[in-house]
């Protein structure tokens, strides 16, 4: 029996139009309706899942399955974490694709382990959103709490490392140790940082390049590098568009 096989006892599962050997089938849940798309790239050794939650581009879903499907079968088979960011779509702004191998997703751990075990999961991103490296408990962590992978319409959700103090509002992380956190949650910060001399903010970028974030004066921020020269300063619009660039861009602000 086929992996496909074991499936089709459990979902409703019919050939796909999007690619040669790809199958399909739909799960409605009271809130979301999922589109899962499967290949078995080799019978019985592997199988390939691509998910994608409530209305979709169409035609991407067919341009990144058609994508995998030009894939030489072997890259589709992946134990631990596979990043691929040499990419250019014609549908989206995504520009990389992730690959999860069995420890790093549950998809039918429940319903069917032994298909589980054999099953690679694969998603299309943005660059930004992750390195490509993260052991498989915060590949959960920001899969869960921070990008929503079967959301093929977000707008980008860069993987962002940061620390803060700030005197003034009283908030601020704890100890030295740096902390995953959303895009908005660090221009809130930002802005609530200005003028305030004495507090800072360090972040690291998906790239690990790093920068600190100081205010001495009301709306006047000063970035500096991780040999304490600064290399920016600017008023809040001009600080968040550069400090938005070092994080969805992955480039170091010069």
């Amino acid at each position: 029996m086929t992996l496909i096989d074991k499936l089709t006892n459990i979902y409703e599962i019919h050939n796909s139009g999007a690619a040669t050997g790809w199958y399909e089938y739909l799960v409605e849940t009271p809130k979301f309706r999922f589109h899962h798309f499967i290949y078995e790239s080799v019978i019985g050794e592997n199988l390939v899942l691509v998910s994608i939650r409530d209305e979709f581009n169409g035609s991407f879903a067919t341009e990144f399955i058609e994508y995998l499907a030009s894939c030489d079968r072997s890259f589709l088979v992946c134990d631990s974490i596979r990043k691929d960011s040499i990419l250019s779509f014609a549908e989206t702004k995504m520009n990389a694709s992730v690959f999860l191998g069995p420890r790093y997703h549950t998809s039918f751990k429940a319903e069917a382990p032994d298909v589980h075990i054999k099953t690679t999961v694969c998603f299309p991103i943005y660059n930004c959103e992750f390195k490509g490296d993260e052991p498989s408990n915060e590949i959960m962590l920001l899969r869960r709490d921070f990008v929503s992978t079967v959301n093929w319409n977000r707008d980008p959700s860069p993987k962002i490392r940061f620390r803060f103090d700030n005197p003034k509002t009283k908030a601020g992380t704890i100890g030295k140790k740096f902390g995953l956190i959303k895009l908005d949650v660090v221009e809130n910060e930002i802005k609530n940082l200005s003028g305030v001399e004495d507090g800072f903010m360090d972040i690291f970028n998906f790239n690990d390049f790093y920068i600190k974030i100081c205010s001495p004066n009301k709306n006047y921020y000063v970035i500096y590098n991780k040999s304490d020269e600064s290399i920016f300063s600017g008023d809040i619009r001009l600080s968040l568009n550069v400090i938005k660039r070092f994080l969805i861009d992955g480039d170091m602000i010069s």
